[in-house]
């Protein structure tokens, strides 16, 4: 099936107004035959990384398409120019421009203002560690060991390769795809479960966002918002680095610019 299947998450009925308009007025054409708009509620720690079962069990509708991935109601907000973005994978689709196996959509890159007053890169991992705290990377050095990467040359070299894209706005090829469910099946499974790795996700995240501290405890036990959803978030990038996946960003990349500490 040629086009892309996509997912627009929301999480109750205003959000799904904007989402059922968004796919409408943006995603309603050949490149875009199947948009399917799914509420998840907000009553997990994993947040919209919910979705990744709602796929699994539906991987008989979008195997056979080009690409599938997920978007939020309110994408409009976030990227700066959807419709480049759009002509972009028209074009992969048309055969027009290269393609990949994995395509982003919300992608920033960071830099380290030094003490020089120069511009260094920063990997993924480090701005993390700006935005998060020490206990993400604590985190996500025990998930990765439990998950069964050796921490040697590789693993590291991969970790400052791996590209920056965020909000989960990505689409993959089917297969892509399907490796990546049982990977972050796996992932899941164990942040649910191990007891060091709970400890440090659920240290606060530093993350100041719109949800209460009571729906928060709700949530997570917690009266902040916890590691669990930002250490998914980055955890595309690492999978499909470490496996080879060609990873093409489209659309503008925003800068950041992280003080030196």
């Amino acid at each position: 099936m040629p086009g892309v299947y996509l997912v627009i998450v929301c999480h109750d009925d205003e959000s799904r107004h904007k989402a059922e308009a968004l796919a409408k007025t943006h995603f309603s054409n050949r490149f875009f035959p199947r948009t399917q708009v799914v509420v998840i509620k907000p009553d997990s720690k994993y947040f919209e990384n919910q979705i990744w079962k709602h796929l699994e069990n539906t991987r008989h509708e979008w195997s056979s398409y080009d690409y599938v991935g997920m978007i939020t109601y309110n994408m409009e907000n976030k990227v700066r120019d959807l419709t480049d973005i759009k002509k972009h994978i028209a074009g992969v689709l048309d055969g027009k421009i290269q393609g990949g196996d994995v395509i982003t959509m919300f992608n920033i890159d960071f830099v380290i203002k030094t003490d020089t007053n120069t511009n260094k890169r920063c990997t993924l991992l480090q701005g993390a560690k700006h935005f998060h705290g020490p206990y993400f990377r604590m985190a996500w050095n025990v998930l990765l060991d439990r998950l069964g990467y050796t921490r040697d040359y590789q693993l590291e070299d991969v970790e400052n390769r791996m590209p920056p894209f965020f909000c989960n706005y990505w689409i993959a090829r089917p297969t892509w795809m399907l490796k990546y469910l049982e990977a972050v099946k796996q992932a899941m499974a164990i942040m649910d479960t191990d007891p060091i790795l709970i400890e440090y996700l659920h240290k606060n995240s530093g993350y100041n966002g719109r949800l209460s501290k009571e729906k928060l405890l709700a949530m997570s036990g917690k009266p902040y918002y916890t590691m669990h959803t930002f250490i998914l978030e980055r955890f595309p990038s690492f999978f499909f680095t470490y496996n080879g996946a060609k990873i093409v960003r489209v659309g503008s990349t925003m800068k950041h610019t992280i003080p030196i500490s």
